[in-house]
């Protein structure tokens, strides 16, 4: 999956909105913050950052499709063969662990993904843990 910056968010999300006081207007922020984050976006607070992602998400990644649209595509994928990705366990593997990282970091909010895969290949315990404990 593709990685946006905020600057390609904004600008993306100026497209949709076609003005930026409308889009200010989306984020509850003064229009020049608008201006402000495209030139430095790491200025934006952590709120903001989720406001803008949402935007995104919803007007940007997630296509606007009405039910019949959406039941006539859930119909036609369903007919597709999946066998070829459900049976090759690299594919199975790397989405269950996406999926995995990706509950993590919304019960926690702040989930370290280096250090998640490290515990999830079995490369790092927790120093918590005691050793003679954890190897019972």
């Amino acid at each position: 999956m593709q990685e946006y910056t905020y600057k390609e968010k904004i600008e993306a999300l100026l497209m949709h909105y076609k003005f930026s006081t409308k889009l200010a207007e989306a984020l509850n922020v003064h229009r020049m913050s608008i201006q402000n984050w495209k030139d430095d976006s790491v200025s934006i607070s952590k709120e903001n950052k989720l406001s803008i992602d949402v935007l995104f998400s919803t007007h940007c990644i997630i296509p606007n499709l009405n039910k019949p649209d959406v039941d006539s595509r859930v119909k036609s994928l369903s007919k597709e063969n999946h066998a070829q990705f459900i049976e090759n366990v690299d594919i199975v593997t790397e989405v269950s662990r996406k999926n995995a990282f990706g509950s993590l970091e919304v019960e926690t909010g702040d989930a370290d993904e280096t250090l998640f895969y490290k515990v999830v290949d079995g490369n790092f315990i927790e120093k918590i843990l005691i050793n003679d404990s954890f190897l019972k």
